[in-house]
């Protein structure tokens, strides 16, 4: 039976003291910087083929954005075989953001966002202005989040990402350098199973590949070989129960409580993942004759403001172990994790 979800007026303490936790983002963390998951197909959708917007909305009903964009993709391919479909993906992922600076503030955010260290050397307070003006992102919110976490020592473990851009390890190095005054890295950038993870850094992992900015050439951040967007990508990918992602995944939601931020949980993979997992946990816990209605995880979501959406949410995620904390606003969202986390319960 689907747990009622908490809200900021009653959420209790979730992580005590000592107890690790993480954080997994989608989409929504990086809005409206970066387009939606749905908005980037249709924009590849209609790149690849000039549809009517009666076509396109009839396909879009018809399509989930993964096979939108696997047909895009063989329909680009039976034109030409040289097709260089992350090229592509780049050019429409990072448009908006690139359209509307300037070139000196071009160059700046070229460099920022293809940087692993918060150095000194890079304009970080302007770097964060650019990004401001954009309006405000969960990203941000959460990028401070972390910078608190890891100068408190709050037990903050592992970031995973199912975004293909370095919108967050940006702020979180641009706040890195701003509060803490530190040059050096305090994550790693994993981006596929051999990428080495060093002691007193946050791994972060990019289950979904990453994509570089246009004509920035950094072999480190080119993941474009890992990427998981086209629906064979995603098939491959859960036919597969021991590739990197999901031992990532299992690994650190069996010893995690883990916070899913800007997600709308339709990926299946995740689902998948979630529900192998949830069952191990209500099969240990009946083994010992305890309640098997269990929650380990959190997922933060914005209120429908209709009792009856909500309950269709709690409901949709319940057997994976979910359970719902709603907000009335984006803004809130790290200080609802502030809340729930004791030893970050009272720092602003």
């Amino acid at each position: 039976m689907a747990k009622e979800g908490l809200n900021y007026r009653n959420i209790p303490q979730l992580v005590p003291a000592r107890k690790p936790w993480a954080l997994c983002i989608g989409a929504g963390t990086s809005f409206p910087i970066f387009p939606s998951w749905d908005l980037l197909a249709e924009r590849i959708v209609l790149h690849c083929s000039k549809e009517s917007d009666r076509t396109l909305n009839k396909i879009k009903q018809t399509f989930s954005s993964e096979v939108l964009l696997q047909s895009s993709y063989e329909q680009l391919r039976a034109k030409s075989k040289d097709i260089d479909f992350p090229k592509i993906l780049a050019e429409f992922l990072y448009k908006d953001l690139l359209d509307s600076i300037n070139k000196k503030d071009e160059k700046l955010l070229r460099l920022c966002l293809s940087s692993q260290v918060p150095t000194p050397n890079l304009n970080w307070d302007k770097f964060l202005n650019i990004v401001h003006k954009f309006g405000p992102t969960t990203a941000d919110n959460l990028a401070q989040l972390v910078v608190d976490s890891y100068k408190h020592n709050a037990d903050l473990t592992n970031i995973i990402s199912f975004n293909a851009e370095s919108l967050l390890p940006t702020l979180i190095n641009a706040y890195t350098q701003i509060k803490l005054k530190k040059n050096d890295k305090i994550i790693d950038y994993i981006t596929e199973p051999t990428t080495p993870h060093y002691s007193g850094r946050i791994p972060f992992y990019f289950c979904h590949g990453l994509i570089p900015m246009p004509n920035v050439d950094q072999k480190w951040m080119n993941a474009s070989d890992k990427l998981v967007f086209l629906e064979n990508e995603y098939l491959q990918l859960a036919n597969n129960a021991f590739s990197w992602q999901a031992i990532s995944f299992y690994n650190i939601l069996s010893t995690n409580t883990v916070f899913f931020v800007g997600l709308s949980f339709k990926d299946a993979n995740i689902r998948r993942w979630l529900s192998w997992l949830h069952k191990a946990r209500t099969d240990a816990i009946d083994k010992y004759g305890g309640s098997t209605e269990s929650t380990a995880h959190y997922w933060i979501e914005k209120n429908p403001e209709s009792n009856h959406l909500k309950k269709w949410y709690e409901a949709s995620v319940a057997h994976l172990g979910i359970r719902l904390i709603w907000i009335d606003d984006w803004k809130e969202t790290a200080n609802v994790i502030r809340h729930a986390v004791e030893k970050l319960k009272n720092i602003v």
